[in-house]
């Protein structure tokens, strides 16, 4: 009874509707400068360390896990989660650099 009535408060999301958005309707202009940003920063950071930069275009646009790309690009696994931190902070740091640099 107790885990029903729990279920049934507000804070779990029972006053709330669902609604469904079309991929076309949101505008993709939101984005454009953190794209073009993202763009610029995976090309500088090929230059710079080129198996990281694959380690993150197999996880983020070929939708491995980590453990995966890491296989594909024959690292140990050491190896990829410690590429898949320096290529998060790197990218970061250069993502959040060009965006304010092109305001």
């Amino acid at each position: 009874m107790d885990q029903a009535r729990r279920k049934g408060r507000r804070k779990n999301g029972v006053d709330r509707r669902r609604i469904t958005i079309q991929v076309d309707e949101i505008p993709v202009t939101a984005g454009d400068n953190l794209l073009a940003s993202l763009d610029e920063a995976l090309q500088r950071f090929e230059q710079v360390a080129p198996t990281a930069c694959e380690l993150v275009k197999l996880r983020y646009f070929a939708g491995l896990s980590l453990r995966d790309a890491g296989r594909a690009l024959e690292l140990a696994p050491r190896t990829a989660v410690r590429l898949w931190a320096y290529a998060k902070a790197w990218l970061c740091r250069e993502v959040h650099r060009g965006a304010h640099d092109s305001r």
